[in-house]
């Protein structure tokens, strides 16, 4: 009875073992599809935003008259003001949205504009434009850090803050930008060193650019 038990023992865990290796496995790919539905939904909702920001674009276009002003503007003569708060924060998510920064030992990924507030206009006169802008701007960040054999150090949220972006800036480099990542350790220490040597000066370069264009509208 004893041999015939531990046979009947023998042959179920026989019978179980690849089933549970199976069922992990299973698990294991359900996770992974989970990640890529998460990320698809997340380029999804991307794109929506550039799309709608787009779509503004081409109604303000097509509503302009010569000069930059409304059809009822004849040769922007008279005083308008037109919003261009939409375009910047279409282009702001274009620009920054999912963008990686190699740091030291890892990488810092901005993960959503997460604030823009303030004024961002184009004023037309006598058929001259003038544009303006004075925004305050976050960025949310993932900084992951890794040590030499590929242990995880850090994996924390952050941010990019930047006061004041406006176009009384002479040299754009001049862009006061924070730097925030939540938890303390040597490790943490590290990451926003390198948020700050690495990516302070993209943010700048981006914002560099978005600034340019803005002023583009003046043309």
């Amino acid at each position: 009875i004893r041999m015939s038990a531990a046979d009947e023992l023998a042959r179920i865990e026989a019978e179980l073992q690849p089933l549970l290796e199976a069922k992990k496995a299973k698990e294991a790919e359900l996770q992974e599809l989970g990640q890529r539905i998460d990320e698809l939904e997340r380029k999804k909702k991307h794109q929506l935003v550039l799309l709608d920001a787009a779509k503004r674009g081409a109604d303000a276009e097509s509503k302009a008259g010569e000069g930059g002003g409304s059809v009822w503007n004849v040769n922007s003569w008279h005083w308008e003001e037109r919003n261009l708060k939409g375009w910047v924060k279409g282009r702001m998510d274009e620009l920054f949205n999912g963008l990686e920064i190699a740091i030291p030992g890892g990488k810092c990924t901005i993960t959503e504009v997460s604030k823009l507030e303030g004024d961002a206009t184009m004023n037309v006169r006598k058929g001259k434009r003038r544009v303006g802008f004075e925004l305050v701007l976050e960025f949310k960040c993932k900084t992951v850090v890794v040590d030499g054999d590929g242990k995880e150090l850090v994996n924390a949220d952050g941010k990019f803050t930047v006061p004041e972006f406006s176009n009384d800036y002479d040299d754009d480099d001049d862009v006061e930008v924070e730097v925030s990542l939540e938890g303390s350790s040597s490790g943490h220490d590290r990451a926003k060193d390198g948020m700050r040597s690495q990516g302070v000066p993209e943010v700048r370069k981006r914002l560099k650019q978005v600034s340019k264009e803005l002023l583009d509208h003046e043309k």
